[in-house]
């Protein structure tokens, strides 16, 4: 069994999210793949520990694994579901563009 390290995992996620030409079956089984691989004690989540198992004792990995989950745990539980994993995060801090429509002037 090939070792899954977080690099591929990385890899992973940005090529989902960047390539929107893929349809929308051949993401969720990448998705679903990698997440199974990442789980652990399938228990249907990732936990943080799950996560960052392939960064071994290399603080800088574990950091940047630690940075990209909580990017990507949307509902801040401290666990990813496969609906999570499947999701490209959205950047934190961009406020959404709104318009001026439906604004009365005063």
């Amino acid at each position: 069994m090939k070792k899954f390290t977080i690099v591929a995992l990385f890899f992973a996620v940005i090529t989902m999210c960047l390539m929107p030409e893929l349809k929308a079956e051949e993401k969720e089984d990448k998705a679903k793949k990698m997440f199974d691989k990442l789980d652990s004690d399938s228990n249907g989540s990732i936990s943080l520990d799950e996560y960052c198992a392939k960064c071994g004792d290399d603080a800088e990995k574990k950091e940047k694994a630690t940075e990209k989950f909580k990017k990507l745990d949307a509902d801040e539980n401290g666990s990813l579901t496969l609906e999570e994993m499947s999701a490209c995060p959205k950047k934190k801090g961009k406020k959404e563009k709104k318009g001026k429509k439906g604004k009365k002037e005063e």
